[in-house]
């Protein structure tokens, strides 16, 4: 039987796959709009796409690493 402690850690796993899941899913659809697209939907997804890409960037590197700080 888990611990309290272990089930918290295994649901916060299955928290950050799911998200996980959704980036790839929203950054496949993103990729895949027609650059025609303006629709109000078009725009949103570009937008969440965008910023997921900049905080992974972040993420990655250093506020040193990178160019013009």
């Amino acid at each position: 039987m888990a611990t309290p402690q272990e089930r918290r850690a295994a649901d916060q796993q299955d928290r950050y796959a799911e998200h996980r899941r959704a980036q790839v899913t929203i950054l496949a659809a993103a990729e895949h709009l027609d650059p025609a697209d303006l629709s109000l939907r078009a725009r949103q997804l570009r937008d969440t796409a965008q910023a997921i890409l900049r905080r992974r960037l972040s993420v990655r590197l250093p506020v040193d690493a990178v160019p013009g700080t």
